[in-house]
């Protein structure tokens, strides 16, 4: 099963901050930065009907694998996890009950949970009547010029998002989509907790700076949501581990009319069996969440 890799992970230094990181790939690392931190991103799965510790996640999923003559990437995809059989999760929280019993209750179900999948009782592939697919943009704030880079507010870029998020509903289709910005930003420093004060406010500016760019990037009829998330930045590890903020909810996505339509579900019963087949690539996971990374599955 293939992780999310990730540069200065468990609290080592990070190799560089993703203010950074060049281009493309400073979009594709803060994915699996926020990914990877489950408090930031558990949240922001909830708000799209995914349980936020019991899901599979897959990261870069190229366009093609799921419908023919598409290019591109789906940043995240997500979705529930199920049981092979949900009877077998009973008698396992009497025992554990039975075992430690001044724990708490939720605690039971838990170990529980994690017993029945280290046995191999989780379903794979999952069902998939329920899945989410979120397209990300990441800005930088540029600490000379003290302005937000790479905000993508021209024309063009504002029509190349909303025609990225339309293909998403209409395309292939998913339940839920979101549209995730980043903000990132150089480290701050800083004595005592003046260096995650220092990120706050740096992070809480750049937000305000970028805000009409926020405000023109989606249709306002469109059901897809909306969130940013300006990630302060504290020297000494990535931003996972030493970073400030949380995704903020600027627009709910709401469940997909386009679904209702007979073409549009047609196109759907069809991802569903290519997805079945991309995820039918990795082994059945034995823990959960499942996170994995698409640039590890074999691509013919």
């Amino acid at each position: 099963m293939s992780t999310f890799e990730l540069s200065g992970w468990n609290g080592a230094p990070a190799a560089s901050y993703l203010v950074d990181v060049d281009g493309q790939e400073r979009e594709k690392e803060a994915v699996r930065q926020f990914c990877a931190t489950p408090f930031l991103f558990d949240e922001l799965l909830v708000t799209l009907g995914v349980p936020g510790e019991f899901h599979w996640v897959i990261l870069e999923v190229p366009h093609g694998r799921l419908m023919e003559d598409r290019i591109g990437d789906i940043d995240i995809l997500a979705g529930p996890l199920a049981w092979s059989d949900a009877a077998e999760l009973d008698p396992l929280i009497t025992k554990n009950r039975e075992t430690h019993p001044n724990a708490p209750g939720y605690l039971h179900t838990y170990c529980a949970a994690v017993e029945l999948a280290s046995h191999g009782g989780l379903m794979w592939p999952p069902p998939l009547d329920h899945v989410i697919a979120i397209e990300v943009k990441c800005a930088y704030f540029h600490r000379d010029e003290q302005q937000v880079k790479s905000q993508k507010a021209s024309r063009s870029k504002t029509r190349t998002a909303r025609m990225q998020i339309a293909e998403l509903l209409e395309v292939f289709p998913f339940n839920r989509v979101a549209l995730l910005d980043f903000i990132v930003h150089p480290p701050t420093t800083g004595i005592d907790g003046h260096a995650w004060l220092n990120a706050s406010d740096i992070a809480a500016r750049s937000l305000e700076q970028m805000r009409p760019t926020l405000q023109g990037r989606l249709p306002s009829d469109s059901p897809a949501g909306h969130f940013v998330m300006s990630w302060g930045s504290v020297e000494g590890g990535t931003e996972a581990f030493r970073g400030t903020g949380t995704a903020i909810k600027l627009r709910s996505a709401i469940e997909n009319p386009r679904l209702a339509e007979p073409a549009i579900w047609e196109r759907r019963k069809l991802m569903e069996e290519r997805l079945k087949g991309v995820l039918a690539e990795y082994s059945k996971p034995l823990s959960f969440p499942v996170r994995m990374h698409a640039a590890a599955v074999h691509k013919e």
